[in-house]
């Protein structure tokens, strides 16, 4: 029942809502310095930039690290965090279970009754989140 009510809430056609065409979207063009400034291969800074914004101790993912545990032993983890996130980043393969998620189902209100009174939530592992932290960044 649980998995069914967020499957079809999730699916394309929920309650008759068509996606956006995006072919009858405009774009604003970007300068040529800012097309190169994206174009630039991401760094370590770049990396331990992203770490220090996270908060250090929301809900672990399914390898069990918080972000404390890569802030307060970066000098022991950098080397493979960095190659890790910065292998993914260059677009060469992830490592297998990095985008390994836990789904959890938050309550919207105390004592729900209602499967809609649920909210799903990904726990996803800190190296993953930092892969799409420095691509939003």
């Amino acid at each position: 029942m649980v998995v069914a009510h967020f499957k079809n809430l999730f699916t394309e056609d929920y309650n008759g809502h068509p996606r956006a065409q995006t072919s009858t979207l405009e774009f604003p063009s970007l300068p040529p310095e800012k097309i190169h400034e994206l174009e630039q291969p991401f760094t370590k800074e770049d990396v331990y930039t992203a770490l220090k914004e996270m908060h250090p101790f929301k809900a672990p993912g399914p390898d069990g690290f918080q972000a404390y545990f890569f802030q307060r032993y970066w000098n022991i983890v950098e080397g493979e965090l960095n190659g890790t996130v910065l292998r993914v980043l260059s677009g060469r393969l992830s490592p297998t279970g990095l985008n390994s998620t836990f789904i959890m189902l938050i309550p919207k209100v105390s004592n729900p009754e209602r499967v809609q009174q649920l909210r799903p939530i990904g726990l996803c592992n800190v190296a993953y989140k930092l892969v799409t932290k420095c691509i939003v960044n």
